[in-house]
């Protein structure tokens, strides 16, 4: 099984505008043509809305009465609240999305409401409910006395379930993005940017930006303002807007800027609005809250993975708001193993649906229904989004209840995901007969039925898929590239210039940059490992990128791959730059076509440019070290090589053959014997000191340190530079001794690593020079 190849769409040839060129450097100092070029050909808006959509200081934000009636007639009810002391609930949903939006209105509304006498929260457990209002949760709410129910990411289409709330004695104010319902459904006030025409600004808030909004009608009616301002919750907001996949446009896009500018102070010694489980989710995920990728990749799932792996994700509104840094630390933890799981639960399932569709003619299957009994529930939507990527058809995926001992109908509950140009949501409308419950996007949506039906809705919808996209049914949506470049251009100077698209996302995706004639090296790949040192299942492959004008590969990462899979010869790739302090700027395989007749004109080998001294005196002109007491360091030597291959002459290098180095492995029995000592004794010690003692850079040290990790030492830092170690003993021993073997693969590298460190030390270090004479 196969997934479908992408047709590549080129960059046009078209030059940019001077005046867009102009428009860029104005909003954005330092910034050049080539994100002039890319803003220029995806036309993100007009040019006199160009400042804004750059720099968030120069956009002027659509005030929280662009919303409608019904924004004043919740922020009225609110009020009146708030005036006579009543019980209020926030009905959130389990998402990234709705959970920050129920945390947005539990800090925001908690500064004028106290918080658990008379302001409360309630999830539904992903595993057990569906998303949306339900009698159970509602009854709950009741008993605890709420008379006012405020919904987040959530109740557009719970007509029946807020009529039950009434009877109950709650008023109810619906804020939402979802699809909205075709009548009234008895809300007090329902509040959905889908009311609103899609070029309007705030037409694609998600449903952490419309709590928002909803905070903000209420803020700016008050007689006097809260402790805190507004905008202490906007790195929620960003979470949530992100994680979510709305297109960035309009107030999204200005909101998303600023939350990222907060979320980013978490990672800062004295945050001006802490949140400790945000600082010790992003310490885990080894990111720094300043990259929209922070959020998409790692904050975001990690939230997510809770209720897929839980079901309950109660916890996560507390993760984001406590200020208890001893209670926020487990929870982040929890956070992350969970992560780790659904990552190994995810693979597994995607490699059951591939193997189960070999059985299917895909020629004639315009649409994709699968159900089994033993398939997680939590983790049914990823899968699909894969599936439906790889092979370009729309994706259901179900599982089928347990048989229940009073004998009603078996259910089968799942997700849906689709392809550009065919409405999910739609499909479903036109089969509700079929289903019992539903909802959703166009391209995303849950769905519940009677497991005697999933026959009938895959017909059905195998039918109208092929009617509304006539021909093979199979749409192949093109790999849009925006810019050509080299192996040496990709680096700081481009990334820092292409930052300036982030945050992006829908409709202003993470720029493609197209590589031609380039060739891999130094490829592995290795199996992550979660926080307990366990294999989960999932393949990262790492190389290096050459091509002939390259002086130094650069670094790249495919994931999910195996290193086989890379081709053997020159090629063309996609990839995207990225940048993160674990990884430093290195490049994301997206795409890669290997280069007609290749096999004739392989990779070159590189040049023996670098002339050992003893062993040969050539009689063509070289480049000279000379010697007297000033080390040389290696980036000066990559200076040096740079200019001796622009100059085509060779270098001629003099070192010492003295070597005083313990060896790779000494070393790193070394290294595991300090990490004993240190969990036994339960000492600090500063990073500094493990290198001067081992003779390790801070890059090398780094390698064991993230070696010693896998054979079960937890190592955390400390202040300063300081690092403390320990290690769970094994079972049956009381001895704090590491209770698993290390991972060879990180074992090696960091035998690597040393080994090229103390090449680098033995040719240079020991090289004292004066001058280098051409």
């Amino acid at each position: 099984m196969h997934a479908l190849a992408s047709p590549w769409q080129l960059p046009t040839d078209d030059v940019c505008p001077d005046r867009w060129v102009e428009a860029v450097g104005e909003a954005l100092p330092g910034a050049g043509r080539r994100l002039a070029q890319v803003l220029w050909q995806r036309q993100v808006c007009a040019l006199e809305d160009l400042a804004g959509w750059l720099n968030p200081a120069a956009y002027r934000p659509t005030p929280a009465s662009a919303l409608g009636d019904d924004m004043a007639i919740a922020v009225t009810r609110l009020q009146q609240a708030i005036a006579r002391q009543e019980k209020v609930a926030i009905w959130g949903d389990f998402d990234a999305d709705g959970v920050t939006a129920t945390a947005v209105l539990w800090d925001g509304l908690g500064q004028v409401i106290p918080k658990g006498d008379r302001l409360t929260y309630f999830i539904p457990n992903r595993l057990s409910e569906s998303h949306g209002l339900s009698r159970r949760g509602l009854e709950q709410l009741g008993e605890w006395g709420a008379t006012l129910l405020v919904t987040c990411d959530t109740g557009s289409t719970s007509g029946t379930e807020i009529a039950y709330a009434k009877s109950l004695g709650m008023a109810v104010i619906v804020t939402d993005h979802h699809t909205l319902p075709a009548g009234s459904i008895g809300a007090l006030a329902l509040i959905n940017p889908r009311r609103l025409p899609p070029e309007h600004p705030l037409a694609t808030l998600s449903g952490v930006a419309v709590a928002y909004k909803l905070l903000e009608g209420l803020y700016d009616s008050l007689d006097a303002p809260p402790p805190l301002p507004l905008d202490h919750v906007l790195d929620l907001v960003a979470i949530g807007l992100i994680a979510d996949l709305v297109e960035l446009q309009g107030d999204c896009r200005y909101l998303a800027q600023r939350g990222l500018a907060r979320l980013q102070t978490q990672t800062q010694p004295q945050p001006p609005y802490p949140r400790p489980g945000l600082a010790e989710l992003l310490a885990l995920c080894k990111r720094t809250g300043d990259r929209p990728t922070d959020i998409s990749f790692g904050l975001g799932p990690r939230i997510n993975a809770v209720s897929r792996i839980h079901g309950d994700a109660s916890f996560c509104v507390e993760l984001l708001t406590s200020q208890d840094r001893d209670r926020a630390k487990p929870l982040a933890y929890e956070a992350e193993l969970a992560n780790t799981r659904r990552k190994a639960l995810q693979r597994d399932l995607y490699e059951q649906v591939m193997a189960r569709l070999t059985q299917i003619d895909l020629a004639t299957t315009r649409c994709l229904v699968l159900a089994d009994e033993q398939w997680p529930t939590g983790i049914l939507g990823l899968v699909a989004g894969q599936v439906a990527q790889a092979l370009g058809r729309p994706t259901i995926l179900l599982r089928i209840d347990s048989p229940s001992e009073d004998g009603r109908p078996r259910l089968a509950r799942g997700s849906a995901r689709s392809v550009k140009g065919l409405d999910l949501y739609q499909l479903f409308q036109a089969q509700a007969e079929l289903l019992t419950g539903f909802g959703g996007h166009p391209l995303a949506a849950g769905l519940t039925l009677p497991v005697e039906h999933i026959e009938v809705l895959a017909a059905a919808l195998n039918r109208m898929v092929r009617e509304q996209l006539g021909g093979d049914g199979v749409p192949q949506p093109g790999l849009e590239i925006d810019l050509t470049v080299t192996v040496a251009e990709l680096g700081q100077p481009l990334f820092r210039e292409l930052k300036g698209l982030e945050p992006c996302g829908m409709g202003n995706p993470v720029p493609k940059l197209l590589v031609r004639n380039v060739w891999f090296q130094n490829a592995f790949h290795r199996r992550l490992r979660d926080r307990q040192n366990q294999t989960v299942g999932f393949i990262k492959t790492e190389f290096e990128l050459w091509d002939d004008g390259a002086l130094a590969g650069f670094p790249g990462e495919w994931w999910g791959h195996y290193r086989d899979e890379l081709p053997a010869g020159r090629c063309d790739v996609v990839v995207e730059l990225d940048f993160n302090s674990h990884n430093g700027y290195h490049v994301k395989l997206v795409d890669v076509r290997p280069v007609l007749n290749a096999a004739a004109e392989p990779p070159p080998q590189p040049a023996a440019s670098i002339l050992d001294w003893r062993q040969t005196v050539p009689a063509e002109p070289k480049a000279v070290l000379k010697v007297d007491q000033a080390p040389v360091q290696w980036s000066d030597w990559q200076a040096w090589q740079r200019q001796a291959a622009q100059s085509g002459l060779p270098l001629a290098l003099t070192f010492s053959v003295e070597n005083d180095d313990l060896s790779p492995v000494e070393i790193w029995q070394e290294l595991v014997g300090m990490a004993k000592y240190l969990a036994r004794t339960g000492q600090g010690v500063a990073r500094s000191q493990l290198s001067d003692r081992l003779h390790l850079s801070a890059t090398s040290l780094s390698l064991g340190l993230a070696a010693l990790a896998t054979a079960g030492f937890e190592v955390t830092a400390l202040e300063d530079d300081a690092i403390a170690v320990r290690a769970d003993p094994v079972p049956g021993d009381s001895k704090l001794e590491p209770s698993a073997e290390p991972d060879i693969e990180m074992v090696q590298r960091f035998l690597d690593a040393v080994q090229e460190e103390q090449f680098r030390r033995r040719y240079f270090a020991q090289v004292p020079i004066t001058a280098l004479s051409w």
